[in-house]
């Protein structure tokens, strides 16, 4: 899931860079950022949390799991929210 949202952000940074700025354009950026600070939260957990002793291995494989899960709901409604775009015509990009 780490390596999905990654190349998904990837992708993301190059459309954004040519929106013109509308309200489909600061949905589009909120939905984006936020899936940033979720991919980053899902690497903390992996890189630094497992091996905290701060939670049980039962604790930290549902926080784990929780944040996989939130992770891809997120980048799919921001795929979703691109296609949506798209599908009516709603994006304007700059010259």
């Amino acid at each position: 899931m780490l390596v999905k949202c990654r190349k998904t952000l990837r992708y993301t940074y190059a459309f954004a860079f040519y929106l013109e700025t509308t309200h489909m354009a600061e949905i589009f950026n909120s939905n984006q950022s936020d899936l940033e600070r979720e991919t980053e939260a899902l690497s903390e957990y992996l890189e630094r949390d497992i091996q905290s002793t701060k939670f049980t291995p039962a604790q930290n494989r549902t926080r784990i799991c929780d944040k996989y899960i939130y992770c891809e709901q997120r980048r799919l409604t921001l795929i979703q929210h691109v296609y949506d775009g798209y599908k009516d015509g709603s994006w304007k990009f700059v010259n």
